[in-house]
């Protein structure tokens, strides 16, 4: 058997590592760059970051600064592509399990069942890791984590509804508009012209950053208090 020198074994190692390398760099530069993904971020603060705000402060854990600490880096992920792959990976889960846009009553609640799990599986370990990383503790980030999970899996079918509305609010495409709610598409996406409703995407977004600083804030135990 011939044996590598140590030299080419090394450049060998340094180039798949270059190449590995650039291509993170390139997917998160089309990732950062792509209009699609941060409409799915705008969607899910839309809703979470208030909500998990108001969670954090009065029923998972005391301390306010932890809590903002741990939206940050949660917002981070998310900016850095798990909107995008949570959003996917429902759709191509629930199309296996055949109830990606159920018509019965025992279809809908299976959805919202399969939707419930499939959240809290998600979020645990985005929890825990963002609870350990705000200097909760290892030990405590997993019961944190737990608590913070089962909190917001329930939300998970309101997750797709905002995913579907936003994108149905940033695009005339038929097949996105008709996955938005009927009583959105009445009320917003029938009434308003496509660019007034890409407007209404980034204000959205700027409500759920001020309403969440403003939970942090004035809540019992926030951080003007």
């Amino acid at each position: 058997m011939d044996v590598l020198p140590v030299s080419v074994g090394v450049g060998r190692l340094s180039k798949n590592c270059r190449e590995i390398f650039f291509r993170l760099v390139n997917h998160y530069r089309r990732l950062v760059c792509s209009r699609e993904q941060w409409v799915g971020f705008a969607s899910q603060s839309f809703f979470h970051n208030p909500f998990l705000a108001a969670a954090d402060m009065w029923f998972v854990h005391p301390g306010a600064a932890h809590g903002a600490i741990s939206r940050c880096l949660a917002n981070g992920w998310a900016a850095l592509g798990t909107c995008g792959i949570y959003s996917n990976g429902r759709s191509e889960f629930f199309r296996k399990l055949g109830v990606l846009a159920p018509t019965t009553v025992g279809g809908i609640l299976a959805n919202f069942a399969a939707d419930t799990a499939f959240g809290f599986a998600l979020n645990l370990p985005g929890f825990i890791l963002n609870y350990g990383l705000s200097g909760c503790g290892w030990g405590l980030s997993f019961f944190l984590g737990f608590k913070a999970s089962a909190a917001v899996c329930w939300t998970s079918s309101i997750s797709g509804m905002l995913f579907d509305t936003f994108r149905a609010l940033d695009s005339d495409e038929p097949a996105k508009v008709a996955r938005a709610p009927v009583l959105i598409r009445w009320l917003v996406i029938n009434r308003f012209e496509l660019r007034t409703r890409k407007k209404l995407i980034w204000l959205c977004l700027a409500g759920s950053i001020l309403a969440t600083a403003a939970v942090y804030a004035y809540a019992p135990g926030g951080l003007l208090r």
